[in-house]
């Protein structure tokens, strides 16, 4: 069977599932190819950028004003005065026609991942595609008006009317055109489309969906790579790193902590409330205000990243929207506790012996959790948390639920 992945990244969380599968897939025998809108490696065989030229031309002429950016005029035109504190507002369509890509034509089957920001046009895309299509939610945008979280918003069960995220836009309606065109759009392909959510709480939220009820639906968490990510001696891991071996230490991740709902300042008010010994470490695009803390930046190796989790007493997540996030599942696999709120899939990933789970959007809860993470290092035992990650994760049964989907078309 040829399968195409087709994925607007190849980095973070989302891009990331896709790559791993798509390898693990690779690794069996399966005739399987990547898609992507941007490539950051040149190491994924079998991936392919959609319109490298064109990517790179058109993001150069859009910078220099030699040419407008369409969405962007779009959104300042329909999401003018939108409220401060929400992520970005992505429209259902695109100048890229993904169906007539030749790896696309090609294909048995089209396997969805995070096909946001100016990649899938839902208009030509569905209408034009005429093989079976599964796609993996990464997060609600797919099913709604065009957030990516709703927060306590249930619109898109009905319709997205006034939408709490667009209000006082200059149409608060906006959305519900939008989940208009993409109902329209998928009018005539749901019976050839099955829906995969890592988390059980996206699944139902998604059968629930106005657009995607009544299509097939399968819960299957994303492939960790249990061969990069694996229990090593905390102390060797620090040395190796530069780092103390006599203070405790707090891990947090991010690929970008400027958006609001990573939560990083329920992270900064929580440490301040701990009277231990502490140092914070980070890696990805954060700005921590802690003195003395460490961010590693974007960390590409594995191997570097393996030692990063390792070197950890903790791993701390104060995200107020995730799905069911890689890095948990990536801490726990080396065998370090968790600390993150009570959101999302987030609960179906901690318990009593792996973390603890803070109350929503509590600083003094999350402190409450890490201090009893810290202050009970005997209790919460690596090899036993690693054990039941991979025990959970593993990839053989993972691909294997995914080939049953992907043999039912």
């Amino acid at each position: 069977m040829k399968i195409v992945h087709i994925s607007n990244n190849d980095i973070g969380g989302a891009g990331i599932a896709a790559v791993r599968l798509h390898l693990a897939l690779l690794e069996r025998g399966i005739e399987s190819y990547l898609l992507t809108s941007q490539k950051h490696t040149q190491r994924i065989p079998r991936h392919f950028q959609v319109d490298p030229t064109g990517y790179f031309l058109k993001k150069t002429a859009i910078k220099l004003g030699l040419m407008k950016d369409k969405i962007k005029e779009h959104a300042l035109k329909h999401l003018a005065n939108r409220p401060e504190g929400f992520e970005h507002f992505s429209f259902p369509f695109s100048e890229t026609d993904l169906a007539n890509h030749p790896l696309v034509r090609q294909a048995e089957l089209v396997h969805l991942h995070w096909v946001s920001d100016d990649f899938l046009d839902f208009n030509s895309f569905f209408r034009k595609i005429n093989k079976p299509v599964v796609w993996t939610l990464h997060d609600m945008n797919p099913f709604t008006g065009g957030c990516h979280h709703s927060d306590d918003c249930k619109g898109y069960i009905g319709n997205c009317s006034h939408c709490p995220q667009l209000k006082n836009t200059i149409d608060e309606n906006y959305a519900a055109e939008m989940l208009k065109l993409k109902i329209d759009s998928l009018s005539l392909k749901k019976d050839s489309m099955q829906i995969i959510a890592p988390s059980l709480w996206l699944m139902k939220c998604s059968v629930n969906s106005k657009l995607f009820n009544g299509i097939d639906h399968h819960s299957i968490p994303n492939l960790a790579d249990t061969k990069s990510f694996y229990p090593k001696d905390k102390d060797a891991c620090r040395k190796k790193l530069n780092l103390p071996l006599d203070k405790k230490i707090i891990l947090f991740i991010a690929k970008d902590s400027d958006n609001p709902r990573k939560g990083i300042h329920y992270l900064e008010d929580a440490v301040r409330q701990l009277n231990q010994d502490y140092l914070v470490c980070s890696v990805g695009k954060t700005e921590l205000s802690f003195p003395g803390g460490i961010n590693f930046n974007y960390i590409e190796s594995s191997s570097t990243l393996n030692e990063i989790y390792n070197a950890a007493d903790v791993f701390v997540l104060p995200s107020l929207a995730e799905n069911l996030p890689n890095t948990i599942i990536e801490a726990l696999l080396c065998g370090v506790p968790v600390a993150a709120f009570n959101i999302g899939g987030i609960p179906e990933l901690i318990n009593d012996k792996n973390g603890r789970l803070a109350d929503y959007k509590s600083a003094k809860s999350l402190a409450e959790s890490i201090k009893t993470i810290l202050s009970n290092s005997d209790y919460f035992r690596k090899d036993e948390i690693a054990a039941e990650a991979k025990l959970r994760f593993d990839a053989d049964v993972i691909v294997k639920s995914h080939l049953q989907i992907y043999e039912s078309n």
